[in-house]
């Protein structure tokens, strides 16, 4: 354990303490609250349309690289923004 622990930066002592907690909870089921689903809400990414010059239409996140971007305008033909 000694060695794994060195390979990975891990400090031996909290490597133990944890692998001790994990070992408790799968010893006592009955003393962990009841697993249950939660409602989850997906919000997509904004998206950015714009219609070029050649007709091609784009549609990217609003969170893209602006420099990809500008690349990939001119690679389409189009002006640079």
């Amino acid at each position: 354990m000694a060695a794994f622990c060195r390979s990975r930066f891990l400090n031996t002592s909290s490597f133990y303490r944890w692998r001790n907690i994990c070992d408790d909870l799968d010893r006592t089921p009955e003393s962990r609250a009841p697993q249950s689903f939660v409602p989850v809400r997906v919000v997509p990414d904004t998206i950015v349309e714009e219609n070029l010059p050649t007709g091609v239409q784009l549609r990217v996140p609003l969170a893209a690289d602006a420099g990809q971007m500008a690349r990939l305008v001119h690679a389409l033909g189009a002006p640079s923004c």
